[in-house]
């Protein structure tokens, strides 16, 4: 195989621009940064690919962590596409510092503004606001693949890199209690979904209901995708609307 895509989503922004690369680039396939064999699949490649989303305008922690413990070839060409909402801030520098710390370089990048799905700070989108900034996303779609084709190189640039480490902290300095924000209400029937779409096998069932563990990034997928709206976090989030990609299917983040 010529070209792995390697990529983490939690309600499905990402998932959908790696299967894209993953039709419209030959000889390649994508997979859940961590769900795949590294060794069998790395070796020989000629293209590596990371698609994630923005986290308070930084890279997540389990991204950074993940590729960090990577055996990656120095001679591939490495690219990546960074799904947001608000502004992608210092993003392109941590990625492109991870990589050059393993002797990589990143060549390209590129950001693609997508419908948030924070519902821990904000209301989802209404539907036709959502779908209309996913149809204008999916125009960029084309020129990502001209470019990784081309190899495309580009000068990596961070915007406000200071206020988006600030900004990074601010969010980020209760992390190790996130887990205990979640809970359910007499609507969950113990579908197990919510364990089922988390990547970091956070959240296990005892006696039918969802308990949290304290190893949780908020990408908000287990709110997000539990098809009875029984999940919610802290006091806010219940009746905010929920966002998940329409052109994934639940199965496929599972």
């Amino acid at each position: 195989m010529k070209n792995v895509i390697l990529y983490f989503s939690g309600t499905g922004n990402s998932l959908e621009v790696a299967q894209y690369l993953e039709d419209h680039l030959d000889d390649s396939e994508a997979f859940h940064i961590l769900k795949f064999d590294e060794d069998e699949l790395l070796d020989g490649c000629e293209t590596v690919g990371f698609v994630f989303p923005c986290y308070f305008t930084s890279v997540p922690d389990i991204v950074k962590k993940t590729i960090g413990e990577l055996a990656l070839s120095k001679s591939a060409y490495y690219y990546s596409v960074v799904t947001y909402n608000g502004f992608l801030g210092n993003t392109p520098k941590q990625l492109e510092s991870i990589l050059t710390d393993k002797g990589c370089t990143l060549s390209y990048i590129k950001g693609i503004k997508m419908p948030g799905n924070y519902i821990v700070e904000y209301n989802g989108m209404v539907e036709a606001m959502a779908a209309s900034k996913l149809e204008k996303a999916r125009g960029l779609y084309s020129e990502v693949v001209d470019s990784i084709k081309s190899r495309k190189v580009v000068g990596i640039n961070s915007s406000f890199a200071l206020l988006s480490s600030l900004f990074y902290k601010f969010f980020t300095r209760r992390k190790a209690g996130w887990g205990k924000g979640f809970s359910v209400d007499d609507k969950c029937v113990g579908c197990g979904i919510c364990k089922g779409v988390c990547s970091l096998k956070n959240i296990e069932l005892v006696d039918g209901r969802p308990v949290w563990g304290d190893d949780c990034e908020h990408c908000v997928a287990c709110i997000q995708w539990c098809p009875y709206h029984a999940i919610k976090y802290g006091e806010k989030t219940g009746k905010r609307r929920r966002y998940t990609n329409p052109a994934v299917d639940v199965t496929q983040m599972m």
